[in-house]
């Protein structure tokens, strides 16, 4: 059966997207954030890098500060000091339009979701040449207030309340199984968009995945 074009606009009206490698993609970037974690922590610990890199593969940054004893939002405003993104990350042209279109003419609710810090991740939409005005919010575990990060439902349920979200209006948008799409299923968010090629997916496949996501959840 086809599904009409305007269909899904009666389903979703909230899109959710992660930053780092879904909205942009720069490998240095990512990079050069990872060395500063490493310098950084291994500088201010007894940690080696190996030790530091062990802990990291299994927790990620925050949770790996967590069990160290180590103060991560200290770390966030430092990392945000002293990393310029703009060398290193490029717009992909056709993005913004599309965004800015589809909130435009449905009235969509669009927000940031991100472990970096809101400096940072401003910093970055800047960069990529997003108007920071096309998100309601950029938000993060210290946005929120809790010590749940993207990795727990208890976060996504914060965040629903936080924002007057129903979870089933919502599509969250990212690159990460675990973080992006897994975890907010478990707090309703049950329709997820897992991009692979960052913003080109976005641009090229995010109608399409809306109609079909609103026929599957709505007969």
């Amino acid at each position: 059966m086809e599904v009409n074009l305007l269909r899904w606009t009666e389903v979703f009206k909230v899109l959710i997207f992660d930053l780092d490698e879904t909205l942009y993609s720069s490998e240095k970037l990512r990079l050069m954030m990872r060395q500063f974690f490493f310098d950084y922590v291994t500088k201010h610990s007894d940690l080696s890098i190996q030790e530091l890199l062990n802990l990291q593969e299994v927790h990620g940054m925050r949770k790996t500060c967590q069990i160290i004893g180590f103060d991560f939002v200290s770390y966030l405003d430092v990392l945000s000091a002293n990393i310029d993104p703009y060398p290193h990350v490029k717009p992909y042209q056709p993005l913004r339009p599309l965004l800015e279109n589809l909130k435009s003419w449905f009235n969509l609710r669009y927000f940031v979701v991100t472990h970096n810090s809101e400096k940072l991740a401003h910093k970055i939409i800047n960069a990529i040449s997003l108007d920071g005005k096309l998100f309601e919010a950029i938000v993060t575990p210290e946005t929120l207030e809790i010590c749940f990060d993207k990795y727990h439902k208890e976060f996504w349920e914060a965040f629903c309340e936080e924002y007057g979200i129903d979870p089933n209006q919502c599509l969250a948008v990212g690159d990460r199984l675990k973080t992006d799409i897994e975890a907010p299923a478990k707090a309703g968010i049950t329709a997820g968009f897992l991009v692979h090629n960052g913003p080109r997916d976005i641009s090229s496949k995010l109608i399409p995945t809306l109609q079909q996501l609103a026929h599957q959840k709505k007969p």
